[in-house]
């Protein structure tokens, strides 16, 4: 059964803004690390496909590595992200996913009878920048934009994402983060994954459909740890995104799956 690739809007949103910061017992706002080591796992229950309206569940994990002052190696379950920059205000650098793609072991019946979706390899980059004390001592906000482009001939397309969020904490043992963000496709990611060419539509009985790239979805997550020891926290995290333009129209989703897209996740985390 393929794994559903879209779990990175969770894992993307996990390390920018819930990175297990460290609390002092004694003054939580001073002792505040954005790029704390740790290394998490759990479970996340995410659609089987892009566009689904059926979930499943699968293992998660995810960490991040410290090294040469604030440069860091971000885990991030099917991809990675590499920061270059030793800045506490800004973070840049390559990043790669494995995007795992659609083949007939789905539970819809109709969509395994659409032409398989290849696992894709997207390389590419990621812009970020962090503004801390906004608000409150312990208070973050982070902006970010990634961009990356299939090299593995799957969908031979790019999309980027961009996202803005804030974070803080509330007493010594709980911090709780917002993000907003929405992704862009082009034409050949579009119509890999929402077209339905004629082959298509002759084996599943689903109309012709062209799907062009633009915006795709727009969403909104929320995520909270709370830290029960020095070392370990558990996360708890919900994602709605929305589907919007020639991803909601094509019958893939309007017949078959959901526009709505709902990502839930829970684990536990350790810092080193």
């Amino acid at each position: 059964m393929a794994v559903p690739f879209r779990i990175r809007h969770f894992l993307t949103a996990v390390v920018l803004f819930a990175s297990l910061p460290a609390f002092s017992e004694e003054n939580e706002a001073e002792d505040w690390q954005l790029y704390d080591d740790f290394l998490a796992l759990g479970v996340v229950s995410v659609p089987e496909y892009e566009g689904a309206g059926d979930p499943q569940f699968v293992p998660l994990l995810f960490g991040q590595i410290t090294f040469a002052g604030s440069r860091y190696l971000a885990i991030q379950g099917t991809g990675a992200q590499l920061n270059v920059l030793n800045s506490t205000k800004w973070a840049a650098g390559p990043s790669v996913n494995f995007g795992f793609g659609r083949d007939d072991g789905v539970d819809n019946d109709v969509i395994a009878l659409l032409e398989e979706v290849d696992t894709a390899i997207e390389v590419g980059g990621f812009v970020g920048r962090t503004w801390q004390g906004l608000g409150h001592p312990s208070g973050a906000l982070s902006a970010s934009v990634n961009f990356v482009q299939d090299v593995a001939d799957a969908h031979g397309g790019w999309q980027a994402q961009a996202n803005v969020g804030y974070a803080r904490s509330f007493g010594k043992k709980w911090r709780l983060q917002t993000n907003l963000g929405v992704t862009l496709v082009d034409d050949s990611f579009s119509e890999t994954y929402f077209s339905v060419t004629s082959d298509d539509s002759a084996a599943s009985g689903l109309q012709t459909f062209a799907a062009e790239g633009g915006l795709k979805d727009y969403g909104v997550n929320a995520i909270a740890t709370y830290r029960f020891s020095n070392r370990w926290s558990a996360v708890g995290f919900v994602s709605y995104r929305r589907l919007v333009g020639d991803a909601v129209d094509s019958p893939i989703v309007a017949e078959e799956g959901d526009a709505n897209q709902v990502i839930l996740a829970f684990g536990f985390g350790y810092s080193f």
